[in-house]
């Protein structure tokens, strides 16, 4: 390639390698380096500098990631503080509607409970029996973060008491409304986060390090997480600065804070409308990603061009007659029978 863009931290040392040997540009962008990395590159480096010094720019989440980049011994003018890229995607289309979609009324009210790990799928059923003790009705929308645990999960409902349906199943029968709908498909949790008048983000109440907080949140929802969420800490700190999540400190206070929002509609739709603003007034990282690698990729495609000038014209296939014209020759081997088709 002429240029390499790396996104956050999938650094592969052979693709580094290539890439500089055949003189193409690199940039990490979206780049954090968290305090304990930078304890394990410091060690790596004493046998062999990692990542390697050469990249030719940093495009760095926050002002921590950057100062631990100058600190592992990257030249400061190659680091550039340009925020979180994630803020910048859209909302989910159709997630407005995606309530009705699924049976439920305007009137229902719906804790959604995201990309759960073992154990706190537990923990979101305890706060739908919670939310019952103190109100009529309530709802739970479980997607689990790895749908090969639904059967699993499925018979934890059912022991637990509460009836559910899977989503691969499609929508309820008319009047038919299970207490837990169990999300078993692929792609659906950014715009079902949209059902929910309270959104809960798992890997957090286990020491996973938490998933992102910024779909629901951008559609205005308000969020609940536990402790664990170092994989995302600056953005979660963006969140806390503005008091727009709430921080469990474990299930039970989980359970306590959903159980809150539900009694104080209001101080959920305040906590809502902070979270929404504070995705809004994170957003312009991809701007200033490009206002940076702009120069760098112009250099790259610049370079590139002079080296095609130079370089000898590669010889085409051969050219062979046939009763429709003039088609190219077929080097392939006659056995092979072309790419498998994806299903």
């Amino acid at each position: 390639p002429d240029a390499l863009v790396v996104i956050e931290h999938d650094i592969w040392p052979n693709l580094l390698r290539f890439a500089r040997a055949g003189g193409a540009a690199v940039a990490l962008v979206n780049a954090r380096l968290s305090p304990r990395s930078l304890r394990g590159y410091r060690r790596l480096s004493m046998v062999y500098p990692w990542p390697p010094r050469d990249l030719d720019a940093i495009c760095a989440q926050d002002e921590a990631s950057a100062a631990n980049f100058l600190r592992l011994g990257f030249a400061g003018e190659k680091i550039h503080v340009c925020g979180n890229l994630k803020f910048d995607n859209p909302p989910p289309p159709g997630a407005e509607g995606v309530r009705e979609e699924l049976g439920y009324s305007s009137e229902d009210w719906i804790l959604v409970a995201g990309s759960t790990h073992e154990g706190e799928e537990e923990a979101a059923l305890d706060a739908l029996r919670a939310v019952r003790d103190v109100a009529p009705g309530g709802w739970l929308i479980l997607v689990p973060r790895r749908i090969e645990r639904s059967e699993a999960i499925a018979a934890r409902i059912a022991a637990e008491g509460f009836t559910c349906a899977l989503r691969s199943h499609g929508r309820p029968a008319e009047g038919v409304k299970p207490d837990v709908l169990l999300v078993d498909t692929i792609g659906e949790l950014a715009r079902i986060s949209g059902a929910g008048d309270v959104v809960f983000v798992g890997g957090t109440l286990v020491p996973v390090g938490g998933h992102s907080v910024i779909e629901p949140a951008s559609l205005g929802r308000p969020v609940v997480i536990g402790p664990w969420y170092q994989s995302s800490r600056s953005v979660v700190e963006s969140f806390l600065d503005r008091e727009a999540i709430i921080v469990a400190e474990d299930a039970a206070a989980m359970v306590r804070a959903v159980v809150d929002l539900r009694r104080d509609p209001e101080r959920a739709r305040e906590l809502g409308r902070r979270a929404r603003r504070t995705v809004e007034e994170n957003l312009g990282a991809a701007e200033r990603v490009l206002e940076h690698l702009g120069p760098l990729l112009e250099h790259a495609q610049a370079r590139a061009g002079s080296a095609g000038a130079s370089a000898p014209t590669p010889q085409t296939p051969a050219a062979v007659s046939s009763e429709d014209g003039p088609r190219r020759e077929d080097h392939r081997d006659p056995h092979h029978r072309g790419p498998k088709e994806e299903s």
